[in-house]
C-alpha cells in the first residue's frame, strides 16, 4: 500500500507542476509552454478519470472487493447484458 501512496503523491504533485508551469508561462507570455502544460493538465485528469472508472467497473470485482452480495449483482448484471447483446439471424 505504500507504492499506492507514493505512486499518487508523486502524480499530484506532477499535475501541481504542470499547473504552475502554466500559470508562470501564462504571466510571462510563453504561449506556446502554456498550451504544452494546459495539455499535460487535461491529459492528467482524463487518465486519473479513465482509470477510477474503470476500476469501480471492473477493477473492483477482479480485485476481490466487495461483498457476496455485490458479487451477485454483478452477475445479474452480466446476464442482463447477454440478453441485450446483438446476436447475427440464423441462416435457414
Amino acid at each position: 500500500m505504500e507504492k499506492l501512496t507514493r505512486m499518487k503523491w508523486i502524480a499530484t504533485g506532477l499535475l501541481v507542476l504542470a499547473a504552475l508551469v502554466y500559470v508562470v508561462s501564462e504571466k510571462l507570455g510563453y504561449y506556446y509552454v502554456a498550451a504544452f502544460s494546459e495539455a499535460a493538465m487535461v491529459g492528467a485528469l482524463a487518465d486519473w478519470f479513465a482509470v477510477v472508472a474503470l476500476l469501480a467497473w471492473w477493477g473492483a470485482r477482479s480485485l476481490g472487493a466487495g461483498s457476496s452480495a455485490d458479487d451477485r449483482q454483478g452477475e445479474r448484471d452480466d446476464e442482463r447484458a447477454d440478453e441485450r447483446a446483438v446476436r447475427p439471424a440464423r441462416r435457414t
